[in-house]
């Protein structure tokens, strides 16, 4: 069925073979898009299984709606089809939707402003509502690109784009020299509260890079991860940290945690 309004009046009526056909071809993608099993690399679901909202989400695409996997899919195929100088940004814009274009996105009702249906994501879990709300993917990527574009704006005489380096390491080997650093602010992984790579695996299954999660410095069951290993992944950052601080400079630890063990 059809549910349709102009104004206050609304109507409810079968839908007419232009609109069925409509229908029909957005549910069906022809682009490529990720069918990879969830936590492929070891073979299983991992530690933010539950059987109560995951029951039959083997895949990535099942997170996604058909409708909103084909139009993930036709924006990802016209991405990757930019320019160098602009796919990367691209991409950046892209798997910064992933999660709340997905079936992840909540639906919120407000009593006082019915109108208002914003949905959202529950933070550091894989949660799956029984009543999503599903976004428009074109409206998700504008917003995304318009939020990029002011924080740039922002920035723009902050300082020297020339002075500023960003890599994504190890921060148990940086590559950096010894005693090269003036300060240094970290804030370490939470033990076993957030499982931070498999948070990323719905937009790695994307640019199919994935995660080496054998030396994430987490607790894990299932990655057979207990205290000491968590120690041991922790420490190597620490005295990476000590190696490339200039001697008598300051490093800020931000940590909390409910388990004092941890």
């Amino acid at each position: 069925m059809v549910n349709v309004g102009t104004g206050r009046e609304r109507d409810l009526r079968v839908p007419t073979p232009a609109e069925s056909a409509l229908a029909s071809d957005a549910d069906s993608t022809g682009d490529w898009h990720p069918n990879t099993p969830m936590m492929f690399q070891s073979g299983a679901w991992g530690d933010m299984y539950r059987a109560g909202y995951h029951t039959g989400v083997t895949h990535v695409h099942h997170f996604f709606t058909r409708r909103n996997l084909t139009a993930l899919a036709r924006a990802w195929r016209e991405i990757n089809q930019l320019p160098a100088s602009l796919r990367a940004a691209g991409r950046f814009v892209f798997t910064g939707t992933v999660q709340i274009a997905s079936r992840m996105s909540q639906f919120r009702f407000d009593s006082r402003n019915p109108q208002n249906t914003a949905g959202g994501i529950m933070k550091g879990v894989l949660f799956v509502p029984s009543m999503s709300k599903e976004a428009r993917v074109p409206d998700l990527m504008e917003r995304r690109f318009d939020s990029i574009e002011r924080q740039q704006e922002a920035e723009a005489g902050w300082t020297d784009p020339a002075q500023v380096a960003i890599s994504t390491v190890s921060a148990a080997a940086t590559g950096m020299p010894a005693n090269s650093v003036d300060y240094v602010f970290v804030d370490p992984p939470f033990g076993k509260n957030i499982i931070y790579s498999e948070l990323s695996f719905l937009w790695e299954a994307w640019l199919r890079v994935f995660t080496n999660n054998g030396e994430e410095a987490i607790v894990s069951s299932f990655q057979g991860k207990a205290l000491p290993d968590y120690q041991r992944l922790m420490q190597a950052c620490f005295e990476e940290c000590f190696r490339v601080l200039k001697p008598g400079r300051w490093m800020t630890v931000v940590f909390s945690n409910s388990q004092s063990s941890v």
